[in-house]
């Protein structure tokens, strides 16, 4: 009888701690996406563009961590989608009918262009870099053209025709890139970062 009056006397003063911390952090936020990106002008040392290209890696093995990423190698025999299991999600691809609204395909679409997107940070920035050690600044560029024409081959290897996207901010609808355009800009990046 004892432990279950401890235990009540702790679990009501969880709830009331709980409670107060939600009643208390629930605000408004006024967010502008827009105001939040780093634009290219902030970039003008190498410091800084490493840390970019770190952030860039890290989006990187976020998106290639997940099975989504690895949309290409479905409809093979040894994944089930058996309708009771958690691999209903897969059913699409092994009926090579998904779609970019599908269950596995969005994160893994979207999560390659926040690579571009921020290689893209840096790429367009490279010219404002002045201060730091300028031979790093080769390696570091080269590395951000890499992981941009690797998202790129492993998206339209994966879903085909897809944008390009080489502006940081751009307003305008993309629109789906021949496959000539975006081989010719695998090439380019991977020569650039070679």
């Amino acid at each position: 009888m004892k432990k279950y009056k401890t235990y009540k006397k702790l679990s009501s003063k969880i709830l009331i701690f709980m409670l107060s911390t939600c009643i208390v952090s629930c605000t408004d936020l006024d967010e502008h996406p827009e105001e939040v990106q780093l634009s290219p002008e902030s970039l003008s040392s190498v410091e800084t563009l490493r840390d970019i290209v770190t952030g860039i890696y890290r989006k990187a093995y976020d998106g290639a961590r997940w099975s989504g990423y690895y949309l290409i190698s479905y409809g093979g025999d040894d994944i089930t989608t058996h309708s009771s299991k958690n691999k209903l999600g897969f059913r699409e691809a092994d009926w090579r009918s998904q779609t970019i609204s599908s269950d596995r395909t969005l994160s893994a679409y979207s999560d390659s262009y926040k690579v571009i997107a921020a290689a893209n940070v840096a790429i367009n920035a490279q010219e404002n870099i002045l201060t730091g050690d300028l031979k790093l600044k080769d390696i570091y560029l080269g590395e951000c053209y890499f992981l941009r024409g690797l998202s790129y081959l492993h998206l339209t290897r994966t879903y085909g025709r897809v944008p390009i996207v080489l502006e940081v901010s751009s307003t305008e609808e993309p629109i789906k890139a021949s496959f000539l355009e975006i081989y010719n800009l695998i090439e380019s990046d991977l020569k650039k970062a070679e």
